[in-house]
């Protein structure tokens, strides 16, 4: 397991660990570790599905999806799945 916290996340850290400090007799620092660790998955998922939406591939698809000429785009399943594979894979990379 990786026990080092990004750069950012170490100010809440911190500040978290002295409020547990403070307020609690009884720690419970691997709560806080879990804590950290929910706010670093939700920056990951946010970072990945702003690459998503911002990915030429989905982009195109979108269009095509939602012009008006077209009612049933052939192979939109296969295409999506594999974008979304590609994010899913990105996300569990970082």
């Amino acid at each position: 397991p990786n026990d080092h916290l990004p750069g950012a996340a170490f100010t809440l850290s911190a500040g978290g660990i002295w409020d547990t400090i403070r307020t609690q007799k009884d720690l419970n620092l691997p709560a806080h570790k879990v804590m950290v660790a929910n706010i670093r998955c939700a920056e990951i998922a946010r970072d990945q599905l702003a690459a998503f939406t911002s990915d030429q591939a989905w982009q195109s698809l979108k269009a095509e999806a939602t012009s008006a000429e077209q009612r049933v785009l052939l192979g939109f399943n296969a295409r999506l799945s594999s974008l979304m594979d590609s994010c899913i894979l990105g996300y569990e990379a970082d």
